[in-house]
This record gives C-alpha cells, structure tokens and sequence, in this order.
C-alpha cells in the first residue's frame, strides 16, 4: 500500500482545502495506519485528473459525458485510489449518485462499504459534520445518506454498487441516475478468453450500464489490459475516453517508490 506520515498540525479550512487538492493529505486521511509506503508519482497524477475534472464539473464545462480510462498494472493500489477519489466527487462537487462497477458484485460491495464507512466515521464527521444515514442495505449494495459539505451544509448522496454477473437494475433511485460511473476492473481472464465472452461482457456496459448513467455523467473506467480483444484495448484507441496508459512500472531501490516506464 501507500505511506505518506508526519505529523503536522493544521486548521479545519487548510486540511479541507489540501483535502479536494493533494493526494496524500486525502490518502493519509481516510487511510490512516494502512498508509504504509510513500505514495508514488502515479497516484498523484491519476489525482490530479480526478481534481481537473470537479473543476470542469463545477464549472458546467461539460455538454454531455465527461470520460476518462486509466490502463494501470495490477498490483498498484488503483482501486484504493478511485475509492478515496469517490470521496472527492460526492464532496466537492456537484455529482450525488455514485455507481460502481466490477468484475463482480462483491467486489464492487466491499467497494462501496469502505467508502461508505469512511462518510460516517469519526473523522470524516469530526471535520465535516455528523453523517444521516437513510439507508445502508449490502444486499441490494445500496446506500444512501446525506454528508456535511465544506460550507459547513449538507448534501444527499448515494453509492450504487453493480457486478458484471448482475443485470443492471436499480440505477433510478427518487428520480436520480448515477452522474458518477466508476468501472474498476470489470475485465479478467475469463470475460477475454473467447471472443463470445467479451461480447456478453460488451453487451452489458455498452448496451446497458452505460445508457444507465444521467444525462451528464462523468465515467471513469480503470483496469489492466489483458488482450487486444478487451474494451481496455479498443477504449484506449479512442481519443473520446481520453486514455492514460501506464506501462511497466518499477519500484526504485534507493527510494522504494513506485515509477512507471
């Protein structure tokens, strides 16, 4: 995992403010003990992508959907990273409606429980206010519940979470759709082995999960690119996904940090 530790006091205004900018004050927050390597150069740079784009979010500059792919290796704490990232959307900015996708439906629970638990924890409410919890049901991986906000008010968010071996329902909740799709390692082994299976698994994201989102949504897909047959590779050939590929990545002796080549 990643370590970022020094003990420095600062005010409410500044940790919020470091907070929706820098990766390691978000990491070491919601984090805690299990931080325990140097948060390595690529992190931050998937970090600042995320706070670019509640920039643009906030700032309305966005017609229809707002998407980003991450080609990651495994093994890089890339899911860690887009969970804490969840916590930066739902916060400080406009987006509500979080849904999360994997591979499979625990998976993509155990996802949304974390981030789940990081809203109502004692720090988290320490800084922002006392979390209302309306509904939390892992079963129907569904929660729901109102946060404080940096302006000392409040706002209703929900986390949908939704495995590839699930039908895609439940994604219109009070009227709301998800405007936040996070799709985190929804490929492996088995959906690339034939091309029959990547076309089930085409199906399910082209046809269905994504006609699911919001009007204006903002789309996130992160994985490891398996072969040639997978919507990684062909998505990444498209400049509408605004691809990032990261190639091999080494961990530097002398430092112990994470660089990619």
């Amino acid at each position: 995992m990643i370590h970022q530790s020094q003990d420095v006091e600062i005010g409410r205004d500044e940790l919020i403010a470091a907070m929706r900018t820098d990766c390691v004050t978000s990491l070491a927050f919601y984090l805690g003990e299990d931080l325990t390597l140097d948060v390595p150069p690529l992190h931050k740079e998937i970090w600042g992508e995320m706070v670019d784009m509640v920039r643009r979010v906030n700032l309305n500059e966005w017609t229809e959907h707002m998407q980003k792919l991450f080609c990651v290796p495994r093994g890089f704490a890339k899911t860690t990273v887009i969970k804490v990232a969840i916590t930066l959307f739902m916060r400080y900015s406009r987006l509500r409606f979080t849904l999360y996708a994997s591979r499979t439906t625990i998976m993509a629970r155990n996802a949304c429980r974390d981030v789940y638990k990081w809203f109502i924890g004692d720090n988290d409410q320490n800084l922002h206010g006392k979390a209302t919890v309306e509904k939390a049901n892992e079963t129907e991986g569904l929660w729901i519940l109102i946060i404080g906000t940096p302006d000392f008010g409040y706002k209703r968010i929900i986390l949908k979470a939704l495995g590839s071996d699930q039908q895609v329902r439940g994604t219109n909740i009070d009227n709301w759709r998800p405007d936040l799709m996070i799709l985190d390692d929804v490929e492996d082994n088995d959906t690339a082995k034939t091309a029959e299976s990547q076309s089930a698994l085409d199906i399910w994201l082209m046809g269905n999960l994504l006609k699911a989102s919001a009007r204006r949504s903002v789309r996130i897909i992160l994985g490891n690119m398996i072969n040639s047959r997978t919507m990684l590779y062909r998505f990444s050939k498209d400049p509408t996904w605004n691809p990032t590929i990261y190639g091999a990545i080494v961990r530097n002796r002398a430092t112990g940090a994470l660089e990619s080549l």
